[in-house]
């Protein structure tokens, strides 16, 4: 069977294509990922921006040429953080309703983890109970003990930059501000975390994370299996950082493995991955490429499977 899943996110747009083979296996047919920005100035103006919106927009109709050549038995498109803030975010899912006849699953922060949690445990080995998932998103940060223990909390690599790094390139004290703010939500929403200090494997997902590691591999082109069950440390992150703050805009677009389109907000991303590790004291954090794009493909194949044998 083959099912296509789509994620609109606050940073970028993604597809995801997969063909489920007879071992359980995915063999990837499609995945295409598009920086649409859809979240911009959100916390701001509290609607979604016009601009991207339409980006988004055509980014959707693209897929959806692409996944009407593949047939998939089924589809998921779901939207994350952008979606459940923006007050006209039910405007937008009309549109695409309208025009390319697609519902739009508007995931809560719980269903979002939960998706990403799926995704690591089928796609990572050796993982014991005591593992922590953070998923660091544009907008929110989930973190995810299992199914049933999960934060979602309202930072995120988007987010912070627009609300804290106004200079070219940050300032000292813009820094300073954001690392405090971040903490400070960080002390108050994960207190129990605490309890879990240097215990728990940490597994890092999504886009800022994939990134900070493919700068540190200086990977000129991204490659997936290099980056999946990768391991990061504290020491190589704040070396990055520490790079990433003494360079302007356009040269920071040039460091390899960083997206020039990514390359606005990572320093936002990175720093909150610092915090996180040095609130849990621990040193470092391994890597997996997939999140809640490759947790839809396997719910989705779940949910026919059931279907089909009943």
């Amino acid at each position: 069977m083959i099912v296509a899943s789509i994620d609109i996110g606050s940073n970028s747009t993604r597809l995801l294509i997969v063909e489920n083979e007879p071992n359980g296996k995915f063999k990837y047919l499609v995945y295409e990922g598009v920086i649409t920005r859809l979240g911009k100035n959100l916390h701001k103006t509290s609607k979604l921006d016009k601009n991207s919106w339409q980006d988004t927009l055509s980014v959707l109709k693209k897929y959806h040429n692409i996944i009407e050549k593949y047939q998939p038995d089924k589809i998921g498109i779901f939207g994350t953080a952008p979606l459940r803030e923006a007050s006209d975010s039910l405007e937008f899912v009309k549109q695409v309703k309208d025009i390319l006849n697609w519902e739009i699953e508007i995931l809560t922060g719980q269903k979002e983890a939960q998706l990403v949690y799926i995704a690591v445990m089928n796609s990572m080995y050796n993982l014991s109970d005591e593992i922590l998932i953070i998923d660091i998103g544009g907008y929110s940060t989930e973190f995810i003990r299992n199914t049933n223990k999960i934060w979602s909390l309202p930072l995120g690599s988007v987010r912070l930059t627009e609300k804290f790094l106004f200079s070219d390139p940050p300032l000292p004290q813009e820094k300073a501000k954001l690392i405090k703010y971040t903490q400070n939500i960080l002390e108050e929403s994960l207190c129990e975390l605490s309890n879990w200090q240097g215990k728990v494997k940490l597994i890092g997902v999504a886009g800022t994370i994939t990134t900070l590691a493919a700068i540190q591999q200086k990977m000129e082109i991204y490659q997936s299996e290099k980056i999946h069950n990768f391991e990061f440390n504290l020491h190589n992150l704040e070396k990055i950082i520490e790079q990433l703050c003494s360079l302007s805009l356009d040269k920071r677009k040039k460091i390899i493995g960083l997206n020039p389109k990514r390359a606005d907000i990572i320093i936002g991303g990175a720093i909150l991955l610092e915090s996180i590790l040095k609130i849990l004291n621990t040193y470092s954090i391994i890597i997996s490429d997939k999140g809640v794009l490759f947790g839809k493909c396997y719910q989705l194949i779940q949910e026919y499977n059931i279907l089909n044998t009943n």
